[in-house]
């Protein structure tokens, strides 16, 4: 069963909700203040604790589909910087050895 929930922190699973009732819970997504967890076992008495409400799968791909967008928009904002960190150590690297060589041909030469 998937819970739809906006309460989390402390009291949120407890070793209780583990050990005694057995229950296993996953996170499926995190929306704001909005956490879906898949539970498995008789989760009822946790339900009515977290004031959850029973989702369909189909909620929660539509949650994380809407937030894949700035999830890879941040991918590819990383990328873009990384390049262009190498660029500049590159470009700073490749001025040393034309220094060097520079410098290597006026003392042979």
């Amino acid at each position: 069963m998937i819970i739809k929930t906006d309460m989390s922190g402390k009291g949120f699973i407890t070793h209780e909700d583990q050990t005694v009732l057995g229950l296993k819970f996953r996170v499926l997504a995190i929306d704001g203040i909005t956490t879906y967890v898949d539970v498995t076992g008789d989760a009822r008495e946790w339900v009515e604790r977290v004031k959850g409400v029973e989702v369909t799968q189909s909620v929660v791909d539509a949650v994380i589909a809407a937030q894949l967008p700035d999830e890879l928009t941040q991918i590819r904002n990383s990328i873009e910087s990384l390049k262009m960190a190498l660029k500049a150590d590159i470009g700073f690297v490749a001025v040393d050895i034309k220094t060097v060589l520079a410098n290597t041909d006026a003392k042979v030469g």
